[in-house]
């Protein structure tokens, strides 16, 4: 029987899959530092609430984490979205295959998580399922993948340094507002430096309010799901975490095929059915 922690441990996958969707829209529509504002200012809103109901007082040591980690937060979104503007979201999100290897590494050496045989090789099913989703018959390289494969690099340092303020404080709601607000301000900032350049992205919506509504769910949902990755954080389990966050892409992929018509290949399609498989190893172990 699967418990809560695993289902915990997954939903921020199949949450953020949603979630990357509507940011594929965004992206093309307004532009990488327009869909970063969008999603790190309206993310506010749930953890906010949480915020509400933390009772635990910070350190100043806990601050210096949480700002940092807003600071990887939003160059992780700015350089993710910029792949996203003219990528299929299926071969981006292939790329946050380095996001759960760095973070799974670094909770086994330096949090002395510890995992189980069958959950390590769920794992191991997991990367090389995914692997299959992301690569062509002839193993070439997408140069314009490489600003989301330094995205999710990012977002590695983001969750590094959340995760010892969480721990550090214990408690979700704080460390992610401040790392949030950070974050939004960082994009708001990156947007006025383009501005007078000149650079911002040259796509306009033609619906304003269509642009805002897909940026409130967008957001809130981005931020749902960091908090509950917080939250199985601060019970010790980054790691099981992090390996069913490499999963992700099976779940952005199909949403890719069933609403953009992005196509799969054979080799895309046995990726994603070994995905599965070790996904439901890591629940049964």
């Amino acid at each position: 029987m699967v418990d809560l922690t695993t289902i915990a441990a997954i939903l921020p996958a199949i949450i953020w899959a949603v979630t990357v969707t509507m940011e594929k829209k965004l992206s093309v529509l307004t532009g990488s530092i327009k869909t970063s504002i969008l999603l790190a200012g309206f993310g506010i809103i749930p953890i906010l609430i949480i915020f509400a109901y933390s009772h635990s007082a910070i350190t100043s040591y806990v601050v210096i984490l949480s700002i940092i980690s807003g600071i990887f937060f939003t160059v992780g979104t700015l350089l993710y979205y910029k792949s996203l503007e003219t990528e299929q979201q299926s071969n981006s999100s292939g790329t946050g295959l380095a996001q759960p290897a760095i973070l799974i590494a670094f909770s086994i050496l330096v949090l002395k998580e510890s995992l189980s045989v069958l959950q390590a090789l769920g794992g191991i099913i997991i990367v090389a399922g995914v692997f299959l989703i992301i690569t062509n018959r002839k193993m070439e390289i997408n140069k314009k993948l490489i600003p989301a494969l330094l995205a999710n690099v990012s977002w590695a340092g983001y969750w590094i340094f959340a995760s010892y303020a969480i721990l550090a404080s214990n408690q979700i709601g704080a460390p992610l507002l401040i790392s949030r607000v950070t974050g939004f301000l960082l994009a708001i900032a990156v947007f006025g430096i383009f501005l007078n350049k000149q650079k911002t992205s040259k796509a306009k919506p033609s619906h304003l309010n269509y642009v805002l509504l897909l940026g409130l769910f967008a957001g809130v949902f981005d931020a749902v799901g960091n908090l509950i990755f917080a939250y199985v954080v601060n019970l010790n389990l980054l790691s099981i975490a992090s390996i069913f966050t490499a999963a992700m892409p099976l779940f952005i992929t199909a949403l890719g095929y069933l609403i953009y018509k992005e196509r799969l290949t054979k080799e895309q399609g046995i990726g994603m059915a070994i995905a599965v498989a070790g996904a439901l190893i890591i629940a049964m172990g």
